[in-house]
């Protein structure tokens, strides 16, 4: 009997095939397949109110990319084209193709240039034809902000070519903002020696639309040809695609290697099956098998194309337990998954940003052969695969793919568990402090044959047993620091990876943070204009940059913006927390010196209390020109929000520690909090017309807090100016439904802070549902002009986004609870929004969503996942993982490359795989995390009772649960109806000690520890107390009796000794069982718990 593979055999002769053969379909109750003599155009699922497209327009999906060679040969061949296998369409009525090489034409072999920079020229000659000129889902080529100019485009070849006829295909577009029209006119010139020529035309040129516009000219042949072409005066003009003496796409066969595939509809998937056989009579090595995904992943500008039109890529290379997913960018379903085959592994991907492209490996011994030559590294294992001589048994390999749609989340999970791979849920995420267990569930039909974790003798694994079936739990310490990585065999020789990133105690890590910011990142020199800035540490080099010397970082980067602004808030937050003079001082030092005239107009400045931009301030300030280029560069949005941060954050430091602070006082603070928070919204309007009310920003959710904060000093007039400007915010993304994707760029995931806060704000200041209207409310109050409804439809919507742009099926640590950008998950993640924007999802859960626990497991996974960044050790262990070094210990990294090698955003540094070696804007989610730290206590339906971010115990009917979360001052239980919450004013839970609780919470008992060693009052906010009356005893002394009522918060204010001070809260006329807490704990041992971290240097 033949192998089943000879089932795909076609034939495609020697030579070439020019092919034009008009769009075939299949389809069943759920697929509808369109496909070309190239490859499948276009997958949609049937009935679809959308009619999304999931193939990105211009592309086929079908391509491959193999690499080949005769074994004990040196030089790889390549085949990757698909071309229609006509001899298949007999026997089988689905589309089978044979895999040969892209016949070059003259366009395709040239080295494409334009007369402006612009990184869109790669689409002149990629082949991808538009349905029309306004075909805006295909990359182009446009002469950006040119008008009424006369521009270029050209072609150099590698030799001298005979070129007669050109076809251009012009774009148009309709877009007010950004016009795109036909040219006026064009012509095509040659090089001849020096000098450019034009052809000799014959006949005119043609100005077409939705159509090729061409032109035959007398044969020149000429190392580089050009199209010259006149915009119109109102607009630019772009171009689809230009092509030469009408060569059009065509493939060449090869014979050495027959690789075919076929995609065939089975019930409710879409089957993608290859097989490759060897066409010689030696042994042949695949070193490169891939599978090119040209989804449809390109974002523009229109909300409603970008909601419903693109994709979002969700993405897990796992070995034989990979999957990937596509869902739309609104996170309504179907979404469309991908499976392997169970002898199909997925094991390595390359992706490219200019064009957005992604590929996955499932052989890649050759591409991994390259990658360490230039120095990477990659974690999995990268094979190859011997094909017998022709005719022998092994000659041929078959390897495949089911496409299955899934309607969500839940979903997703069932298809992976119905496909015989792994649904798989993570506590506390895959970033994990070393003096925390991590658990995780595998739900899947295969027995799972071992668990191997990486360093054996450094990692405890034990089983948790079944919850429920086919879900096995497991539990799983790590005591090295770093990567660390789970095997898990099944199967016949399958596996699949989970990768871990180990830190010390989260306490270490804020710490060392705040405290390298001030030793390392900031800059003390008084003779530089910069002296006191927080600037960019490279931790390659271990060296400060400076403006003076950038080493090819943007230069904004190390002076202004994001990457510079939200270092001194972080360390002003840390210090609320945990108090430490220099860094107190380092901060006022900032303001002083750097901020305050420099970086900040002052109250006496033409626009006061304005933010300087990019490049930096001294840049602009010494500016001759007084316009928006210049002196009044102070117009972008973004930068104010992290000032008005920082200064309310020393308002609060100054309010707290009085004798800490010397520059300002808390009202000096206070007032330029809200200077600040005034300017934010009139400068940028004023000068740039760049509204602050209609776009989220990152680190403004703090306006409601210094709201609050001017009315408690007495300053009501300021405040209802803020409120007024805030809920015309607010009123505009409740009431007005905008882009939520959109920022500085057309898919971003930065606002989803803000929205949050937007939604939460709003349903917490309107009328609840059933609440009457005051009648004497004005028409303008924002209770008359939003509704509760609108409100929660906001943060309902918010929230879907958020998640759908984030890794949460994903079991790497660098995609579990990372924000995903335009790239998805192939570059740059865990960004400073995977734990700004987790921290909306932390208080969602907390406090908005029906059924907690599922979404506790992604916020507090991405609480965790950034800290991954940051570079942290013993002196045994040399101080860090990523880059060792005693002077790198707290330095981070402003974030992640997946990719084995590509180019990091910030300074387009090239990299391998791993994180960068500067810090960048990392530090504002530093400051995220510090809105998220708490212990939170969850009866989730698979892993049952217990403490994220803490330790906790069962000992009769009460709970013990020791925080461990960073900072420890905020405290949840959420089991069936109970939503408990305590949050401390300043202080914080006593290190070490548990806090206890009986199942009603008719008592509870904590200790509180001092943290600037002085006595003074600390503020205990109680939210969620069962109704009942309830005495409040501090060291067995009643301190008051509180009456708790349904949705009634209460405070607690205690004396707080140097010692502490031990809190108990007990329901009256209640049984519960007495509590006894141990001793405070010895100060030396808790400060030693990175001891139980053992580390090795990468």
């Amino acid at each position: 009997m033949r192998p089943p593979s000879l089932l795909l055999v076609a034939v495609l002769s020697a030579g070439s095939q020019q092919v034009a053969v008009a769009q075939q379909s299949l389809g069943n109750a759920q697929f509808q397949v369109r496909y070309s003599a190239f490859g499948v155009t276009s997958v949609t699922h049937v009935h679809d109110k959308d009619d999304t497209e999931y193939i990105s327009a211009g592309d086929t999906l079908g391509d491959l990319l193999i690499r080949y060679r005769l074994r004990g040969e040196n030089t790889w061949k390549q085949a990757s084209a698909a071309a229609l296998d006509k001899s298949a369409e007999k026997d089988q009525p689905s589309p089978s193709y044979t895999i040969g090489v892209p016949a070059p034409t003259i366009a395709t072999s040239s080295k494409a240039s334009a007369s402006v920079r612009f990184p869109g020229v790669f689409a002149l000659n990629d082949q991808k034809v538009p349905k029309s000129s306004h075909d805006m889902g295909i990359p182009l080529f446009v002469w950006p902000r040119k008008k009424g100019t006369r521009e270029w485009v050209q072609y150099d070849f590698p030799e001298p070519k005979k070129v007669w006829s050109a076809e251009v295909y012009w774009a148009k577009s309709d877009n007010p903002e950004n016009p795109c029209k036909l040219p006026k006119n064009w012509r095509i010139l040659y090089r001849d020696g020096e000098s450019w020529k034009e052809v000799s035309a014959k006949g005119g040129y043609s100005v077409l639309t939705d159509q090729d516009s061409k032109v035959a000219f007398e044969p020149v042949t000429t190392s580089a040809v050009r199209v010259e072409a006149q915009l119109d005066e109102s607009a630019t003009a772009g171009i689809f695609e230009w092509r030469l003496n009408d060569e059009s796409k065509h493939v060449d066969a090869v014979t050495d290697l027959q690789a075919k595939e076929n995609f065939q509809l089975q019930n409710n998937a879409l089957v993608w099956t290859i097989s490759l056989r060897n066409g010689t009579d030696h042994d042949l090595e695949i070193g490169d098998l891939a599978l090119p995904l040209p989804f449809n992943t390109q974002y523009v500008w229109d909300k409603t194309e970008t909601y419903t039109k693109r994709l979002i890529a969700h993405r897990l290379i796992s070995g034989n337990g990979s999957f990937i997913f596509w869902m739309r960018t609104n996170a309504e379903g179907p979404y469309l998954v991908m499976t392997p085959l169970p002898d199909t592994a997925l094991e390595y991907f390359e992706a490219s940003r200019f064009p957005r492209s992604y590929t996955a490996y499932i052989h890649s011994a050759a591409s991994g052969e390259e990658l360490r030559a230039k120095g990477g590294t990659w974690r999995l294992p990268n094979t190859h695969v011997l094909l017998a001589p022709h005719g022998h048994a092994g000659d041929s390999k078959i390897y495949g793919f089911r496409f299955r749609w899934a309607q969500d989340y839940a979903g997703v999970r069932e298809v992976l568990y119905e496909e015989n791979l792994f649904d798989i849920n993570v506590v506390p995420g895959m970033t994990v402090p070393c003096d925390l267990t991590a658990m995780f569930s595998l739900h899947t039909r295969n027995p799972i044959r071992a668990i191997v974790p990486e360093y054996l003798d450094k990692t405890k694994i034990e089983s948790a047993g079944e919850r429920g079936k086919d879900v096995q739990v497991y539990k799983v310490r790590f005591s090295r620091l770093g990567e660390n990585l789970l095997k898990l065999n099944y199967g016949e020789g399958r596996y699949l990876s989970l990768e871990f990133f180990v830190t010390e105690p989260l306490e270490t890590l804020y710490k060392k943070r705040a405290a390298f910011l001030v030793s390392h990142e900031q800059h003390k020199d008084p003779s530089k204009w910069y002296d006191t800035l927080f600037s960019q540490w490279d931790m390659k080099h271990q060296i400060l940059r400076s403006p003076d010397d950038l080493d090819g970082l943007q230069s904004y980067a190390v002076a202004s913006d994001d990457t510079v602004l939200g270092k001194a808030p972080y360390v002003a937050g840390k210090n609320i927390f945990y108090p430490a003079q220099a860094e107190i001082d380092a901060v006022e030092d900032y303001i002083k010196n750097f901020v305050w005239g420099g970086l900040q107009e002052t109250d006496k400045e033409p626009y006061p209390y304005a933010i300087y931009g990019i490049p930096n301030w001294k840049v602009n300030r010494d500016s001759l020109k007084d316009d928006q280029s210049g002196k009044k560069h102070v117009w972008r949005i973004y930068d104010y929000p992290h000032v008005i941060l920082l200064y309310f954050k020393m308002y609060e430091l100054a309010k707290l520690y009085p004798k800490m602070t010397t520059y300002l006082d808390k009202d000096g603070y206070l007032e330029r909090a809200y200077g600040t928070a005034k300017a934010f919204f009139t400068v940028p309007v004023e000068i740039l017309k760049w509204s602050a009310y209609e776009t989220g920003t990152y680190d403004e959710l703090v306006i409601p807090d210094l709201i609050q904060g001017l009315e408690e000093n007495g300053h009501q007039d300021q405040a209802d100016w803020l409120r007024a400007a805030w809920e015309k915010k607010v009123k505009y993304f409740v009431n007005d439904h905008p882009y939520l994707f959109g920022s500085e760029y057309p898919f971003d995931s930065t606002g989803f802070e803000s929205t949050h806060a937007f939604a939460k704000y709003a349903m917490s200041h309107v009328l609840k549902p059933g609440e009457a209207m005051p009648p004497d409310l004005p028409p303008e109050d924002f209770r008359r002009t939003v509704k509760y409804e609108d409100a929660r439809a906001l943060l309902d919507q918010q929230i879907k986004l958020n998640l759908a742009c984030r890794g949460w099926l994903e079991t790497a640590y660098y995609h579990l609870g990372s924000d995903f950008r335009a790239s998805g998950s192939a570059s740059y993640t865990l960004s400073y929004m995977a734990q700004m924007g987790g921290w909306a999802i932390s208080d969602y859960a907390l406090y908005f969503a029906p059924d907690p626990a599922p979404y506790l497991r992604l916020a507090y996974a991405s609480y965790l996942s950034s800290w991954a960044l940051l570079n942290s050790g013993t002196p045994e262990s040399n101080y860090g993982y990523w880059y060792p070094g005693k002077e790198n210990d707290g330095g981070a990294s402003g974030g992640f490359e997946p990719r084995p090698w590509g180019r990091a955003w910030l300074g387009d540094k090239e990299m391998g795989r791993g994180p960068w070696w500067y810090s960048g804007e990392i530090d504002l989610g530093f400051g995220g995390a510090l809105r998220s730290a708490a212990t939170v206590v969850v009866d989730d339906p698979i892993f049952g009772l217990i403490a994220y971010g803490g330790d906790l115990q069962r000992k009769n009917a009460l709970t013990y649960v020791i925080p461990k979360d960073g900072l420890r001052a905020r405290f949840h239980v959420l089991r069936g109806s109970q939503r408990l919450h305590l949050l401390l004013g300043r202080d914080g839970f006593a290190a070490g000690q548990p806090i206890a609780f009986d199942d009603a919470l008719n008592r509870i008992t904590v200790r509180l520890e001092n943290r600037d060693g002085r006595p003074h009052k600390t503020t205990l906010q109680i939210a969620g107390l069962p109704p009942g009356t309830y005495q409040v005893t501090v060291e067995d002394r009643l301190l008051q009796t509180l009456t708790s009522h349904e949705g009634e918060d209460q405070q607690v204010r205690v004396a707080v000794d140097p010692n502490g001070a031990s809190i108990t809260i007990t329901r009256e006329k209640s049984v519960a069982p007495a509590m006894l807490l141990p001793a405070p704990p010895n100060r030396a041992r808790s400060r030693d718990s990175h001891s139980q971290c053992e580390f090795q240097e990468r």
